[in-house]
């Protein structure tokens, strides 16, 4: 064990929470591009909505991949991948989108809906084909003193880990090449590395990975790399 003995710093900035963005079982939370903002999720909150229900195959489909659980009950995001793809592109994510996990696909939404929620966004153009699109990115004034933190208690993205290692194996024995992106996918720090490319974020990036605890981990986290003045975001 080590510990440090100093004086109590007095200096340390005050940090501020200036946007939210967030995608769970009681709904959405953060703005759009357009502006609108929504406040699904927060309302349901103060509502009291329970967002613990019954898990049947027809909400989570992906669920019958567990045939020997027991557990019936839980919290989930009770939106297929088309509604998500849908609501990435809405957000400006318009390439890319099938080598997204779930995780990262979530991770992506939340992350989007806080930038645009703290007006941090702006808009450029990108093509796709002979199509001109508008996607939006961090104002490149500051995307060099922006960090990323993402946490994962490995409930979501554990499954395109496992699904990476079958991809691997798959092609150690047929002698196929591995698409370039299948690291994102094999890795936990996906959710980070995801939410940084999607908004050229060019500062530091992490991950945390503390099972239930996580959130708390990456607040805290984020807070003292601010404090620190590691990042001014």
């Amino acid at each position: 064990m080590a510990v440090r003995i100093e004086e109590i710093r007095t200096d340390k900035p005050r940090i501020a929470i200036v946007g939210l963005g967030h995608i769970g079982p009681l709904g959405q939370y953060g703005t759009y591009p357009d502006g609108s903002k929504t406040c699904e999720a927060w309302d349901n909150l103060i509502n009291g909505v329970n967002g613990i229900r019954l898990i049947s195959h027809e909400l989570f489909p992906d669920f019958a991949k567990y045939p020997n659980i027991r557990t019936r009950i839980g919290g989930f995001v009770d939106r297929s991948d088309d509604q998500l793809d849908d609501m990435l592109i809405r957000l400006g994510i318009i390439s890319d989108l099938e080598f997204k996990s779930r995780a990262a696909k979530l991770a992506s939404i939340a992350a989007k809906l806080a930038l645009h929620d703290a007006s941090l966004m702006q808009p450029y153009t990108i093509k796709k084909g002979i199509r001109r699109l508008t996607s939006y990115r961090v104002d490149p004034s500051i995307a060099d003193e922006m960090a990323v933190i993402g946490g994962t208690g490995m409930g979501g993205a554990s499954d395109s880990i496992v699904e990476a290692q079958q991809e691997l194996e798959s092609k150690v024995t047929t002698g196929d090449k591995l698409d370039p992106v299948w690291v994102f996918r094999a890795l936990p720090g996906s959710l980070e590395e995801n939410v940084t490319m999607d908004n050229s974020i060019f500062g530091e990036s992490l991950g945390t990975l503390g099972e239930c605890a996580t959130g708390g981990h990456t607040t805290g986290l984020g807070k003292r790399i601010i404090e620190d003045e590691d990042a001014k975001a």
